[in-house]
């Protein structure tokens, strides 16, 4: 028994975690290392349903001709029950996302799955509530794991657009929200009266009415990652402003 649970979970955990990466790095951000919203569920749910017809069913396949058998069928709900399960994950552990990061934390929580199938589907194996409270303690770390590394992914992410680390600052109106796109950092300004307007800060400091009033007088002040982590995220592509 204690070979089939590696089996298992050896073959199909590196099956499903490549497909988690591989639908992660291509549906979380653009490119290595800038970190954007969470994934677009159909985006990540196409990408994910190749990978698992790609990767995981082909593994079943070779294991059910080998042992004669097709009892491991359950481990193929595990990849069905990811492609729903990682992208509300995500979007728990936050605004920002590093592809390579994110996916690593949520392929270590498909192999863990896998592990989990394997012993709970074992026939000598009774100890399922500690083998659900040990997966729902991974589930948690993976979220964990990504709240805490918030700033720090945004800071890269500004960092390697070579855009400043500042707010805005204008008399009467406070932050309320922040985006980001390869060019320029994006602030939401709003007053005590809910008036709003957007204001877009380039590389060189420059700043840009996007959207809304121009109240005038608008400048800059510096701050941390964490500061700017804390504020809302907001769409920023052309029609999507308020």
């Amino acid at each position: 028994m204690r070979w089939s649970v590696a089996w298992q979970t050896a073959l199909y955990g590196v099956a499903t975690g490549d497909g988690v990466l591989i639908a992660g790095t291509h549906g979380v951000g653009v490119g290595g290392n800038l970190a954007y919203g969470p994934p677009n569920p159909v985006v990540y749910g196409l990408l994910g349903g190749i990978a698992v017809a790609g990767l995981v069913v082909p593994v079943w396949a070779v294991r059910a001709f080998a042992i004669r058998s097709p009892r491991e069928w359950p481990q193929l709900l595990v990849p069905v029950a990811l492609l729903f399960l990682v992208p509300a994950g995500i979007a728990a552990g936050g605004q920002w996302q590093h592809p390579w990061e994110t996916s690593a934390c949520w392929a270590v929580v498909a192999v863990g799955a896998h592990l989990a199938v394997a012993l709970l589907t074992g026939e000598r194996v009774r100890a399922w509530p500690a083998v659900a409270l040990a997966l729902l303690l991974v589930l948690a770390a993976a979220v964990g794991a990504e709240r805490l590394a918030q700033p720090r992914w945004l800071g890269e992410a500004v960092a390697h657009a070579h855009l400043p680390l500042v707010v805005p600052v204008a008399a009467g109106y406070e932050p309320v929200g922040v985006g980001l796109d390869d060019y320029a950092l994006v602030f939401r300004m709003r007053d005590a009266g809910g008036r709003t307007f957007d204001v877009r800060i380039f590389s060189d400091g420059d700043r840009r009415i996007a959207a809304g009033a121009d109240p005038g007088g608008v400048t800059t002040r510096p701050a941390t990652a964490k500061e700017l982590a804390g504020l809302p995220r907001i769409p920023i592509a052309g029609d999507e402003y308020d």
